[in-house]
């Protein structure tokens, strides 16, 4: 049931531009993924066989705490999704939660050089999914390791 619920949230989410609004009444605001190593260090320049994390930050503009399943996804120049993971929690509201609002990520390895897409959902949850920000992407060229 969860990788239908995935299917059809991902199929649901194509349709929305990244400006639309993507659930009435909610605010949730994204930023574009940095990737860095383990430690936190911002990685510039993506070289094949390092492992990089994919962190994402958001803010819950609402009054309440709100339940969050963050998607990510990573498809290969050739179309290929090398990447499908997600993470659950519970954004706090907007008082509570400080400057850096949420963040979340994931760990990743390319294993071949080539130019990435990354996409990021921010959906309620997997048993009855609801659109909680229009999806971020980005795209990433990730180099051949010199060693």
């Amino acid at each position: 049931m969860g990788l239908l619920a995935i299917g059809l949230a991902l199929a649901a989410m194509q349709a929305l531009s990244p400006q639309t609004s993507a659930a009435q009444g909610t605010t949730i605001m994204p930023n574009t993924p940095p990737l860095t190593d383990a430690y936190g260090k911002l990685i510039t320049v993506p070289t094949t066989g390092r492992q990089m994390v994919i962190s994402y930050s958001f803010r819950n503009f609402d009054d309440k705490p709100r339940d969050f399943l963050g998607l990510f996804v990573v498809i290969n120049s050739d179309g290929v999704t090398e990447l499908l993971a997600w993470q659950t929690g519970t954004m706090p509201p907007v008082g509570d939660q400080g400057i850096a609002g949420t963040t979340m990520g994931v760990s990743w390895q390319p294993d071949k050089a080539s130019t990435y897409q990354m996409r990021i959902f921010t959906l309620s949850n997997l048993e009855k999914p609801e659109i909680l920000s229009a999806p971020v992407t980005s795209e990433i060229t990730v180099s051949e390791s010199e060693d």
